[in-house]
């Protein structure tokens, strides 16, 4: 009687947990950090410049706050996601 081995196939995909699955975690933290970025951008833009206060004068304000502060959390999401992959 012939003793079976126990080999797996290649998956004809490739080994996802080595290939795939980091390649798409830089990928989505570089996406996170680009978004990041482009809310910071416009929170100053919002508030720091004229044309930015003309447009969001009084309770409109907020608005530049708000992204500002969800830059900063996508920007730390970045960093985790970046850290993990």
């Amino acid at each position: 009687m012939r003793r079976h081995e126990n080999h797996a196939t290649p998956s004809p995909v490739g080994d996802l947990s080595t290939s795939g699955v980091p390649n798409t975690m830089r990928n989505a933290a570089l996406i996170l950090f680009a978004l990041a970025i482009a809310c910071e951008a416009f929170a100053y833009w919002g508030l720091s410049t004229a044309p930015g206060r003309r447009a969001f004068d009084e309770m409109a304000g907020m608005i530049p706050v708000a992204v500002a502060v969800l830059g900063a959390f996508l920007g730390l999401g970045s960093a985790f996601a970046f850290w993990r992959s």
